[in-house]
């Protein structure tokens, strides 16, 4: 089958562009399994953490751009990731956290900045809840909606992936239209390897889903208990995946959080609209060393 192999050209592919671009790729083992990161510089720790079915790969322009001036880790998490490796855990954004906490443990980061996007925004939001002394400043990329706001009013993300038939590609190919506001040509070849490696995973998938589902109202109860400086960043045209309801809900709930809607943009501003999110981003980090200067 073509599949590993393709796999395999991916990854190396990865590691080489990565190598070249003087970012270093490194493996370790958390709580019995093994999982890769990318890292680069020195400096503030700046955390990346990826969403459902994203990797570490899918920071590396930011990384790029931000090793010259601060430590820059990306980490992929199991589960998470493409290959739908699952453990047959209980999943909820706590114990995602709590995986976070051991991976920074492991690799001897006491503090960092968080940079997450989508599924993994809720974990970050959750880890910066539960471990505040250990999040210098969060930085959310299109939290999904989580929960309900209020009665009828906007439907749980996962909730609304489960109703899909993620291998049927016309119902994959509409998910991926949703989520870019300019949606990216995938070749064929590459949509029926991703139909099918979800038909292999279908159960653990919806498992996974609806556990995320049922935590997220724990979630919400959280968000007034961040009090590290925060960024929301979402776009405009994300009607699907993370609603502006959902984004003013975090900013409210979240104290002296800062949101900003991009135009022109869906569920990921930080690869649609990288100028202007990393221009927010750097002036919001610029601010936040600052104030801790000042503090200090």
């Amino acid at each position: 089958m073509p599949s590993k192999n393709l796999i395999s050209l991916a990854n190396l592919a990865n590691l080489v562009t990565s190598v070249a671009k003087g970012l270093e790729r490194k493996e370790i083992c958390i709580n019995g399994r093994s999982t890769n990161y990318i890292e680069a510089g020195s400096g503030e720790t700046l955390l990346f953490i990826h969403g459902f079915g994203g990797t570490n790969h899918m920071w590396r322009s930011w990384l790029q751009q931000l090793k010259t001036q601060y430590r820059v880790i990306a980490v992929t998490i199991p589960e998470l990731e493409p290959t739908l490796n699952f453990s047959k855990a209980h999943y909820s954004f706590r114990t995602y956290s709590e995986w976070i906490n051991d991976f920074l443990e492991n690799i001897g980061v006491s503090q960092c900045h968080l940079l997450a996007h989508s599924t993994g925004a809720c974990i970050a939001a959750f880890f910066a809840s539960s471990y505040p002394e250990k999040t210098a400043s969060t930085t959310l990329f299109s939290p999904p909606n989580i929960g309900q706001l209020s009665k009828n009013e906007i439907e749980n993300t996962f909730d609304r992936v489960l109703e899909l038939d993620l291998t049927d590609s016309n119902q994959l190919k509409r998910l991926i239209s949703d989520s870019f506001f300019n949606t990216p040509t995938i070749p064929m070849l590459i949509l029926n390897q991703l139909t099918k490696t979800i038909d292999a995973r279908q159960q653990d998938i919806n498992f996974m889903l609806r556990q995320l589902s049922n935590a997220s109202n724990v979630l919400l109860r959280r968000l007034p208990l961040i009090n590290s400086p925060t960024l929301i960043i979402g776009g405009k045209s994300d009607h699907f995946l993370s609603d502006t309801k959902t984004l003013l809900h975090f900013k409210h709930q979240i104290n002296g959080s800062q949101l900003e809607l991009l135009e022109d943009c869906s569920h990921f501003p930080f690869q649609e609209q990288t100028d202007i999110s990393m221009a927010l981003f750097e002036n919001f980090i610029a601010k936040t060393l600052n104030k801790n200067l000042v503090a200090s």
